[in-house]
This record gives structure tokens, C-alpha cells and sequence, in this order.
């Protein structure tokens, strides 16, 4: 068994217009799996099914007015490298610089506790790179389209 994906199905809590998945990766003593196999269901799933990918992230960071005013003095110090050499392009926008920042945060929370975030974890121990996805459909389980239409795009995602 080269790798393992867990497959979970969960009611929306949020009020999006679009269905969700969201990759949990973390094993136990902190392992991670191939980042190819993470990578691959990424681009699967955005450019073949459409569908939004979420990352947790430490809600908290989002607000922060230190990391906003670093964001922000990021963003400032790229538009000055480029007016000076528009060759170099490495500033990137405040909004931006926040979230992948909380998003860090939170993988390198997960991973110091050691602990998986799911049944995904114990594959690891065994040397199976493994990943759990989670499904998020944001139509109502009780709309058979809305539900019909989901589990379609979840099989052929799991198809390729």
C-alpha cells in the first residue's frame, strides 16, 4: 500500500456557496506524509472538481495587530523593491502574509502536540502515507439534488 485516503462527510456549519474539503495530514510523533500526496489531492480537487479547499488556522492570529502591521510592512518594503528593480516581485500582500502565517501556525501547533488531528494518523506508524479529506457540502442534506450532485464530484475526485 503505496498511500491511504480516510474519507469523511460532515454537515456544513458555514454559510458558503460553495461545497468544502478540508485535508487533515498530521500523524502521530509529528510525521507528516509525502507532501506530493497532499499537493496532488490540492490540485484535484481546485482545478478538476471545483471544489474550496480549507486549511485550518489559528483564528486568532487573523486579528492581530502586530501581525497585521508586519503584513503590512511586508507588503510595503515589495512595492519599494519593485519600484527600485521590477524585476524582483517577492512582495505579497498583507491579507495574504496574515493567513498563510495563521495557517503555519496551526500545522506547527498540530505537529509539535504530536498527536493526528484523525484516523489518518495510525497508517503512519506503518510507513502508509495517508491524509483524511473532508467533505463539507453546503446544500442541505435533505435536498437529494444538492446531496446527489456532491457525492458525484467526491467519487469521480476519489476516481482519478
Amino acid at each position: 500500500m503505496a498511500a491511504a485516503l480516510v474519507l469523511r462527510v460532515v454537515d456544513s456549519l458555514e454559510d458558503s456557496n460553495t461545497d468544502t474539503l478540508t485535508i487533515y495530514s498530521e500523524a502521530s510523533n509529528g510525521q507528516m506524509p509525502n507532501l506530493d500526496l497532499i499537493n496532488i489531492v490540492h490540485f484535484l480537487v481546485i482545478h478538476r472538481q471545483g471544489l474550496r479547499v480549507k486549511i485550518e488556522k489559528v483564528g486568532s492570529l487573523l486579528n492581530s495587530v502586530w501581525l497585521n502591521f508586519v503584513g503590512e510592512l511586508v507588503e510595503w518594503t515589495g512595492k519599494v523593491a519593485a519600484r527600485l528593480n521590477p524585476q524582483w516581485r517577492f512582495g505579497i500582500p498583507a491579507v495574504e502574509y496574515v493567513d498563510g502565517t495563521a495557517t503555519l501556525a496551526s500545522l506547527l501547533y498540530y505537529q509539535a502536540l504530536g498527536v493526528p488531528t484523525g484516523s489518518h494518523g495510525a497508517f503512519r506508524d506503518y510507513q502508509v502515507d495517508a491524509i483524511t479529506l473532508e467533505f463539507s457540502p453546503w446544500t442541505s442534506s435533505y435536498k437529494d439534488i444538492g446531496q446527489s450532485a456532491f457525492l458525484l464530484r467526491g467519487g469521480r475526485l476519489i476516481g482519478e
